[in-house]
């Protein structure tokens, strides 16, 4: 074969190789944006996830706090109208508060003005 034919073949071959090449590069850049969105979507959806998961801990918490300190009011006004009635002293309620007497009359003393 000629010098020329095979330097011509020489080059087709390297053009096809060149563009091949290219085409690997451009479907890998393609993978790499598609990857790179899933991987988007994935971290968006789990900080939703986290963030929700957060909120409804929060809640749950917040209505444990608000039920106990009902709960806790509720007692100490029972307490309150017991020792108003003269079914116990006020040394009873204020232990069975877990309080000191002064800090039950404190606790109280809301209870005292509404009535």
């Amino acid at each position: 074969m000629a010098p020329l034919i095979k330097s011509r073949r020489r080059i087709i071959r390297q053009t096809a190789l060149e563009r091949a090449a290219q085409e690997i590069d451009e479907r890998n850049a393609l993978r790499r944006r598609a990857i790179r969105q899933i991987k988007d979507e994935i971290r968006d959806e789990v900080r939703k996830e986290v963030r929700n998961e957060i909120r409804d801990k929060v809640r749950e918490e917040v209505r444990n706090e608000v039920r106990d300190e009902a709960r806790s009011a509720g007692r100490l006004e029972i307490l309150f109208e017991l020792v108003q009635d003269g079914d116990i002293t006020i040394a009873k309620a204020a232990k069975r508060a877990k309080m000191t007497v002064p800090q039950f009359q404190k606790a109280t003393a809301g209870l005292a003005l509404e009535r």
